[in-house]
């Protein structure tokens, strides 16, 4: 099976790791904005059954007038137990990797390239490399209030626990959102995926990931975190819907 995947594996992690080398050096540069915000949040339930789960998400992002490079790790870690056990048996164990690299931003309307990595044990998916490209443009650009919409094509390979290899082409529709309550600290943060597969019929993917932080203290916020996917062509026995709510504390480090 892996034979099969040795097309975008080696691509897809040169551009990760030139988009870091670009992310460092940028760091040392006066006309670059760079933030780093970590997100660290849970659900705990005992009783009938017991179960945990943890959301752990980095945003990583540098900017100048006419490139806009951001990254999103997100890990999932969740078990589930029986009557009066705690929580024993691993459920998720999954980690998504997403960068989305702006250039010429300085035009109406600019073209996007999308690299990412996941790995699913809750969807038994051993591996999937997907890179995407298109055309972006900001609808609103305020530091309150911001939204942007990508479209675009990609290609991605697929490693199934039970069903193999799956790969092909995509398109993709993203709608990101951003929006503050001046003089609140509350902020609310949206990525809405649609990705339809352009070589099967009845196989689309909805991805959606919202973020509502409360402002504690500078660089400290309460953080509620609502992940979801919606998945047509999936591992045999796996559900199409998974949807996450958890709470925590989200960290703003620079």
């Amino acid at each position: 099976m892996t034979a099969q995947f040795s097309i975008l594996e080696p691509l897809t992690m040169k551009l990760f790791l030139s988009l870091i080398l670009i992310a460092v050096f940028a760091r040392a540069q006066d006309s670059v904005t760079v933030s780093l915000a970590l997100n660290a949040t849970g659900v705990l339930q005992t009783g009938q059954t017991s179960r945990v789960i943890t959301n752990s998400l980095a945003e990583f992002s540098i900017e100048n007038k006419s490139t806009d490079i951001d990254a999103q790790l997100l890990y999932t870690y969740g078990m589930l137990g029986k009557s009066g056990n705690f929580p024993n048996k691993v459920l998720e164990n999954d980690f998504l990797a997403t960068i989305t690299s702006r250039h010429l931003t300085q035009w109406p309307v600019y073209p996007v390239v999308m690299p990412m990595f996941e790995t699913s044990n809750l969807r038994e998916i051993t591996t999937r490399y997907a890179i995407s490209a298109g055309i972006g443009r900001k609808i609103i650009s305020h530091k309150t209030f911001s939204v942007e919409t990508i479209t675009g094509i990609g290609y991605e390979e697929t490693d199934y626990v039970i069903s193999g290899n799956a790969y092909g082409a995509r398109g993709i529709v993203r709608v990101q959102g951003f929006y503050a309550i001046p003089q609140s600290g509350v902020s609310l943060s949206l990525i809405l995926a649609y990705q339809p597969s352009l070589i099967r019929d009845n196989d689309t993917r909805l991805r959606g990931l919202a973020k509502l932080q409360l402002k504690v203290v500078e660089g400290l916020s309460f953080s509620t975190m609502l992940s979801f996917i919606s998945e047509d062509y999936r591992d045999r026995a796996r559900e199409k819907d998974n949807l996450q709510l958890t709470f925590g504390f989200g960290f703003k480090i620079f």
